[in-house]
């Protein structure tokens, strides 16, 4: 695969993580259950973190654990050390709103901050590939 293949895989992975984070917001500005909002957040550093390994020429496998795939992009970046606090607390997201017996009752400022995490990290790695 040429770079040109690599730039558009992950534009892809970026173009879905967009996607997420408008539905995210509507939530959280609108209404909504705010769990949605957390596992939204999840997926957006997910598909982040992945179109930044595929960016770079890195298959990022089928795995879900935004703690790893943070690890994957400190071999490219060791600036990417800083989120991994971040990346543990959105890992959370992944299953629990979904799965759960009953809906967890998440708090507006909960979702929030999942929110702003990872718009945090999202700035970070459009910031890295020039994508502003």
């Amino acid at each position: 695969m040429t770079k040109a293949d690599f730039k558009t895989l992950a534009s892809r992975r970026f173009l879905s993580a967009e996607n997420d984070l408008k539905s995210a917001r509507v939530i959280l500005n609108e209404g909504g259950y705010l769990g949605t909002t957390c596992f939204l957040a999840q997926q957006i550093i997910e598909k982040y973190l992945k179109g930044y390994l595929i960016y770079h020429g890195k298959d990022p496998g089928k795995i879900h654990a935004l703690f790893v795939l943070v690890k994957r992009c400190m071999e490219i970046d060791p600036t990417f050390k800083s989120f991994e606090d971040d990346c543990r607390d959105l890992d959370k997201y992944y299953i629990e709103p979904r799965y759960a017996d009953l809906p967890i009752e998440y708090s507006k400022s909960e979702a929030t901050s999942a929110f702003d995490k990872a718009m945090a990290i999202r700035r970070h790695i459009r910031g890295k590939l020039k994508l502003d």
